[in-house]
């Protein structure tokens, strides 16, 4: 079986995964527009049964309920939209580098210049139109300390033939190498990842089972304060206090544990 070349197999994912991005453009569409109108339905329904009580004011969970299953579907859209669209871009900048499109495209490293290093000023190892911006695709800032680590070190024979053979063993892994890059690439420039680190260093405190069977109780508790203060009309004393003790405890709940929520 004749292997793809690795252009063709990139133009190839960018047209599917532009392809599949127009469509999830056209159904975030529809579904902000129908978004809208239930919305506005919800606001005339509230209006007639208060101004001119037509309909019971049960009536008013149904256009409640559309626009909670339509916020949960176009959040999945929005969602999949996005990852089509971090994948064409994931996929465009590789062929722009088959392209010999990348001089000063990504990060160039500089930070990791050393003026006294025997070699990486003398060859370019670091800097804009570098070795490490020419071959950088890492996601993380751990995984650029890495490179740039391997890239000023001169490793020994032993650690030379790893690396290869885990170039090897990587070869054609092209989806394997697509997952990586849209896992959450916000956090390359968003998070820090020396907190893993720390938190992996840090004495576990693991939340009870009472507490977490607490927990449960009063979230079903609020859904139900929230049902009757939707439906009761008035609110009696009784469903009042408990209602207040119900979002007191969860306050105290949040502080309680804040650090494990954090």
């Amino acid at each position: 079986m004749e292997k793809t070349s690795p252009s063709i197999f990139y133009q190839d994912e960018l047209e599917k995964f532009s392809t599949n991005a127009n469509g999830l453009e056209n159904q975030d569409t529809l579904i902000a527009s129908m978004r809208g109108f239930v919305f506005l339905s919800a606001i005339g329904v509230a209006f007639g049964i208060w101004r001119y009580h037509a309909l019971s004011v049960e009536w008013i969970g149904a256009p409640i309920a559309v626009f909670a299953v339509l916020m949960f579907i176009h959040g999945k859209v929005l969602r999949k939209k996005k990852l089509a669209g971090d994948a064409c871009l994931y996929y465009r900048t590789g062929i722009n580098r088959f392209q010999n499109i990348w001089h000063g495209i990504g990060d160039s490293g500089e930070r990791f210049l050393d003026a006294n290093h025997p070699y990486t000023s003398d060859l370019d190892i670091f800097g804009k139109g570098s070795l490490f911006q020419f071959i950088n695709f890492s996601q993380t800032s751990l995984g650029e300390e890495c490179l740039a680590q391997w890239l000023s070190e001169v490793p020994d024979a032993e650690g030379i033939q790893k690396r290869q053979d885990a170039v090897k063993e990587l070869t054609g892994e092209t989806k394997l190498f697509e997952e990586y890059a849209l896992l959450y690439p916000e956090l390359k420039k968003d998070f820090n990842q020396s907190y893993l680190e720390q938190w992996s260093q840090k004495t576990a405190f693991p939340v009870p089972a009472s507490i977490r069977w607490i927990a449960a109780v009063l979230g079903f508790s609020m859904l139900g304060t929230v049902w009757c203060f939707i439906m009761m009309d008035p609110i009696s004393p009784l469903v009042g206090l408990l209602s207040l003790i119900t979002v007191l405890s969860v306050i105290a709940l949040t502080f309680l544990y804040r650090n494990q929520i954090r």
